[in-house]
């Protein structure tokens, strides 16, 4: 399939805006196929038939897949596109830079990287699958915030921990729909 003329095509019909991209690597495990990623909202009379087209197109190239998503983050860099959900991503957001997984497990970016703006900050923590580097300790992962009683303060916690010149460092353990667990390191000979 030409993906310029598809492209095209999609912005001659007005479509253009329902096709997030075409990704080598999607929601960061790579695949066979080629996946396009569409968003289907706003279609409103049009969409069966926007999905019949796009069917027959994967059909057709057996090169290609689809999928519908319409909270997709891309990491530009590495050229991944991870599906946004409600539970916890495979990317992170650091001022205006999106960094994948893919990039931190392949040695690209490092916790050092970006150790600056997780160190100390409540606001912040990091997922579950970046570990900070050597020198850290884990003190506890006991920790929940949540809409049902359980209301540990990231900020309480820092305030308790970095009043005796020790630097923290928050990490995320488990997301689920009403809470989220996470866990604190701190700075070894801190």
């Amino acid at each position: 399939m030409n993906e310029q003329k598809f492209y095209e095509v999609l912005e001659h019909h007005g479509l253009d805006e329902h096709v997030m991209g075409i990704y080598d690597d999607y929601n960061g495990a790579s695949t066979d196929s080629r996946v396009i990623v569409i968003s289907g909202y706003g279609l409103g009379d049009r969409e069966k038939a926007f999905f019949r087209w796009i069917d027959k197109i994967c059909y057709e190239h057996d090169e290609y897949e689809w999928t519908y998503d319409d909270q997709t983050t891309i990491d530009y860099d590495d050229g991944t596109a991870y599906a946004d959900t409600y539970g916890e991503r495979d990317y992170i957001i650091d001022e205006c830079e999106i960094m994948g997984r893919r990039r931190f497990e392949s040695g690209d970016l490092s916790f050092d990287d970006i150790a600056e703006d997780f160190i100390n900050n409540p606001e912040k923590a990091l997922p579950s699958w970046l570990d900070p580097s050597d020198g850290w300790e884990q003190k506890s992962c006991d920790f929940e915030d949540g809409w049902y009683g359980r209301n540990d303060s990231p900020d309480e916690i820092l305030k308790q921990i970095a009043d005796n010149g020790v630097s923290v460092v928050f990490q995320i353990d488990f997301v689920q729909p009403f809470a989220t667990g996470f866990c604190v390191w701190t700075k070894v000979g801190d």
